[in-house]
């Protein structure tokens, strides 16, 4: 089941008879996207690799989706230089209060 028939499922479940992307409309889906923290993430983090003046590769992929689960439920993260340095262009960590950085002796100001 892809994220698509989710959203179906869960608003017949509260009473909407959404069928498909044009019953729920460009605005109300956009705003779906942007209300789930894990969709609003990786639609921000792969827009910007797809910007990156080179090759997307598989491990990109992979990279990418063990941030769209941690940045917005975690208060500090450590990653590497890319994903963070995408990540802050972005505002993710503002936006979820989520401290990013890119070296562990960073830490050493939350011990």
């Amino acid at each position: 089941m892809d994220e698509l028939d989710r959203i179906l499922a869960v608003s017949r479940k509260v009473g909407l008879n959404w069928t498909g992307v044009t019953d729920i409309g460009k605005k109300r889906t956009k705003q779906i996207m942007r209300d789930v923290p894990a969709y609003d993430v990786e639609i921000a983090l792969a827009s910007a690799i797809e910007n990156l003046q080179r090759p997307i590769t598989p491990n990109d992929i992979r990279d990418m989706q063990s941030y769209v689960s941690a940045i917005p439920y975690s208060d500090v993260l450590v990653g590497e230089k890319l994903f963070i340095n995408l990540a802050v262009q972005a505002g993710l960590g503002k936006r979820y209060g989520s401290h990013l950085h890119t070296s562990i002796y960073s830490l050493e100001q939350y011990l």
